[in-house]
């Protein structure tokens, strides 16, 4: 979409804007993609060796007691009685629920973990689009003011804007002469080409000059920083 109602105003503007593209000075910070799944995916392989290790140790635990149980019995010459494997199911079943209690410890916290970090991604992806919106329009502003500042000088300096626009005036009073009319709407030349400059600048739209804060991201869930940090999220 034009900018500008002038070609010539408008390739220089088009140039200048590409030239501050590609000269590294507003580059768009960036976050690498998360969903509320791949964040649970993360935090899970850190959090589920620690669970094992934990229902490894309870298995050894009932290992023991049962031994303990045996010997015992043996000293009695009790053997395998009623009273030897009641002790053990009691033993089996604290088991049973005491991993049980690891695992619904495991998967709320899990849950919780990865839904506070999902939201804390998305607030940063907020406040990075916010960041880009802005580096964008001040980039844009910088691209109209030196556009319209070359472009002025072109028509103090007599250049080619300046050569084209007198050499369209000229054509627009033959061709008014050449219809029997005493020459164009306007046979003053200054006076036209003042009326053309006002018409082109008042016709653009005016851009607020606001030079964007890099934003604070949470960090560590997400890298940010640099906007090219393409580390998995880390645990705080």
């Amino acid at each position: 979409m034009a900018l500008f109602g002038d070609a010539n105003l408008q390739t220089q503007y088009d140039n200048i804007l590409a030239q501050l593209q590609g000269s590294g000075a507003y580059t768009p910070l960036t976050l690498p993609e998360q969903t509320l799944d791949s964040i649970t995916e993360q935090l899970a392989q850190i959090y589920r060796p620690q669970v094992e290790h934990a229902i490894a140790q309870r298995y050894g635990a009932t290992k023991q007691q049962k031994a303990a149980i045996d010997v015992d019995a043996a000293s009695r010459g009790m053997g395998t009685s009623t009273y030897v494997t009641d002790a053990k199911n009691r033993i089996m079943n604290a088991e049973a629920a005491d991993i049980a209690g690891l695992e619904s410890d495991y998967a709320s916290q899990l849950a919780g973990d990865a839904l506070s970090q999902y939201q804390n991604y998305l607030g940063d992806k907020i406040k990075l689009d916010q960041y880009n919106q802005q580096l964008q329009a001040a980039m844009e502003s910088a691209a109209y003011d030196q556009a319209m500042e070359q472009y002025t000088q072109g028509m103090i300096e007599g250049t080619l804007p300046y050569q084209q626009l007198q050499f369209q005036w000229e054509q627009q009073q033959k061709a008014a002469k050449g219809g029997g009319g005493g020459g164009g709407k306007n046979n003053n030349w200054q006076t036209w080409l003042q009326e053309y400059l006002d018409g082109l600048f008042g016709g653009t739209p005016e851009v607020e000059e606001t030079q964007p804060t890099t934003p604070k991201t949470s960090g560590g869930a997400h890298g940010g920083g640099g906007g090219r940090n393409n580390n998995v999220m880390m645990i705080q």
